[in-house]
């Protein structure tokens, strides 16, 4: 499993995937982080891209992940989120760590009662 988190300073989770610096991206293989990678946000590249291609890249970055977490529900990241098919997870954590916790826990937890039930 990859959970992508937009983040500005490697530390909290942004409130905005469309504005976040960077995204952190961690892989998990029976509840432990395997690999994080950190891909940089083109937009910071490029800071007069439309948003339309803004959307294009970020999907194509965000592609492979199975969960994209988000801080709030920002109308412009849903918009995101639904054009490139990719799965939200919201949290309200700030720091990236609880998040990244938090969540695969509520994903082992549902995993073992999905598998385990009669």
């Amino acid at each position: 499993m990859k959970i992508a988190i937009p983040t500005n300073d490697k530390v909290t989770v942004s409130n905005s995937l469309t504005e976040a610096h960077w995204f952190l991206i961690f892989e998990f293989k029976s509840e432990q982080v395997t690999d994080v990678n950190i891909l940089e946000n083109s937009r910071y590249k490029n800071s007069d891209m439309r948003l339309n291609k803004l959307f294009e890249q970020l999907g194509k970055l965000l592609a492979d992940c199975d969960v994209i977490m988000v801080h709030e529900n920002d109308p412009v990241d849903s918009d995101l989120l639904t054009n490139n098919r990719l799965k939200e997870v919201r949290t309200r954590e700030g720091f990236i760590t609880n998040a990244v916790i938090n969540q695969n826990t509520r994903m082992v937890r549902y995993n073992s009662n999905r598998c385990c039930s009669p």
